[in-house]
């Protein structure tokens, strides 16, 4: 069984610098979706912190994780598991609102913003999302 993990991919880092857009997209494009070409993973599982300013969101921003990475995954044969983090959450003590829950919009895919147990690959997963005051 193989699960591809993942994590901290910060969009909009750097002050929404578009250099930083340009390496990861070609990560993206050069490392990340010919690995689960030629690997067949399982699973995909991001654990946490796809956007960087838990705050404010620039449109290009949105653009560049829905069209470089979560777009490009839905297209792949691979379950995602998408796991809120600290820079996710809007708010500091709950997770009511996150960027995984409001940008990930891809079948197969599950959104981890509470506790989740998850049988993949025959294997038991527990997955837990950023451990905040409410959880």
């Amino acid at each position: 069984m193989k699960i591809l993990l993942i994590a901290d991919t910060h969009g909009g880092a750097r002050g929404d610098n578009p250099h930083f857009y340009t390496y990861q997209k070609k990560f993206y494009d050069n490392v990340l979706f010919p690995y689960i070409d030629m690997y067949k993973p399982y699973a995909f599982v991001h654990l946490g912190d796809i956007v960087e300013n838990r705050k404010t969101m620039h449109y290009r921003t949105l653009k560049h994780i829905r069209e470089d990475l979560i777009w490009p995954l839905g297209g792949m044969d691979v379950k995602s598991y998408w796991i809120a983090g600290n820079h996710d959450s809007h708010f500091r003590y709950n997770l009511s609102i996150n960027a995984v829950r409001e940008f990930v919009d891809i079948e197969q895919s599950e959104i981890v913003d509470s506790p989740l147990g998850a049988i993949i690959g025959g294997k038991k997963i527990l997955m837990i999302p950023w451990i905040c005051k409410e959880n």
